[in-house]
């Protein structure tokens, strides 16, 4: 981007980025069995129902008072919007985290993910059918992955950016799509031309105006000691794929800058109109800061206009309602957001619901 390029840029988000009223309604749904929530579950519809699997937590003692993170294979589901949630007898193939959820016209499909020893290939869906779970495994990714982001846009799921392994001290800079409408052995993931711009993990995915979208993220180094250290400031650029004809190569094209990181904001985000909604996120000014004295997470909502690539704020979340590594759900028209953190350490076992607030309603 040259500098000719940077100063419209500017001037646009100067004069777009003031505070608007938010254009949601806001509910609570059952709230999940479990008194602590977790972070990075799976999220879905299948056959009407809602299924939120897996996830991990730290049930006993929070990490600054030496707790150990624990990953689980419990599947919930809420039969409707205003029902309580059940415990299936089914569970995960494994216990797992921090993967991606695609509904699905057969299902809830649960991409890579991992847990305390390694990140996983493996893709399975889920369906809700006569009062059981049915999990079958669908084709493996090309690497293992977890704390990626991924949308599907028509027929077509695509995953971005994560990590490979636990351990990682770079994230990866992958884009793999997979079309649901091939069959048999067609039905196989792709890799693609990467975006231009920094490798990443706990992106923001989300689909709008015939695009995947890509914003935010975390890149890594190694610490002197060859630990993982997340570099500071987190990542504010964003880019847009756009499919060729017949699902061909596509192209990438960068995207303004974002007012700020939106890291590990619930994914993908929330279509409204030609704009696309992203709740809260990290942005990293934190880092550092004690767990236990940690505030929460940002409410602020940011817009980003699809036709116009312009940024603006949009009123804040309510309540307690900022979360990150949460799975986004669109059910009937409206964007639930499943458990997640609500500060480091800490879950929260409250499901959010957003609707579009009509032009007619108060």
């Amino acid at each position: 981007m040259n500098a000719n390029s940077i100063i419209p840029i500017a001037l646009s988000l100067f004069l777009n980025l003031h505070a608007e009223p938010t254009t949601l309604r806001w509910d609570k749904l059952s709230r999940l069995p479990d008194k602590e929530g977790f972070a990075g579950m799976f999220a879905g519809i299948s056959n009407g129902a809602m299924l939120a699997a897996g996830g991990a937590n730290f049930p006993d003692k929070k990490p600054w008072q030496g707790g150990e993170k624990i990953w689980y294979d419990t599947i919930f589901v809420l039969g409707t919007p205003d029902g309580k949630w059940q415990i299936a007898e089914q569970k995960l193939p494994q216990p797992l985290a921090y993967g991606v959820s695609i509904s699905t016209g057969e299902g809830l499909l649960c991409i890579g993910g991992g847990d305390a020893e390694k990140h996983s290939r493996n893709v399975f869906l889920l369906q809700w059918k006569d009062g059981a779970v049915k999990s079958t495994a669908w084709p493996e990714l090309p690497q293992a992955c977890a704390f990626m982001s991924g949308a599907r846009m028509g027929d077509v799921i695509y995953i971005a950016g994560g990590l490979e392994s636990p351990g990682a001290v770079q994230a990866m800079h992958t884009f793999w799509s997979l079309d649901l409408a091939a069959e048999g052995s067609q039905r196989k993931w792709q890799t693609r031309e990467p975006w231009p711009g920094s490798e990443r993990h706990l992106a923001v995915a989300g689909v709008a105006e015939g695009g995947f979208h890509l914003f935010s993220g975390v890149a890594l180094k190694a610490d002197p000691e060859g630990k993982a250290e997340r570099i500071i400031p987190y990542l504010n650029d964003a880019y847009r794929f756009t499919p060729g004809t017949n699902n061909t190569r596509g192209q990438w094209s960068r995207l303004p800058n974002m007012p700020r990181p939106v890291a590990a904001a619930p994914s993908p985000a929330m279509t409204v109109g030609a704009g696309l909604l992203i709740m809260g996120g990290v942005d990293g000014s934190m880092v550092g800061m004690k767990m236990s004295s940690h505030p929460g997470f940002t409410h602020d909502i940011l817009r980003f206009e699809a036709r116009t690539n312009v940024w603006s704020y949009r009123g804040t979340l309510p309540g307690d309602s900022s979360r990150v590594t949460a799975a986004a759900v669109v059910w009937d028209d409206t964007y639930v957001v499943v458990s997640g953190e609500r500060a480091p350490g800490r879950r929260s076992p409250n499901v959010y619901r957003a609707a579009e607030r009509k032009a007619d309603s108060k």
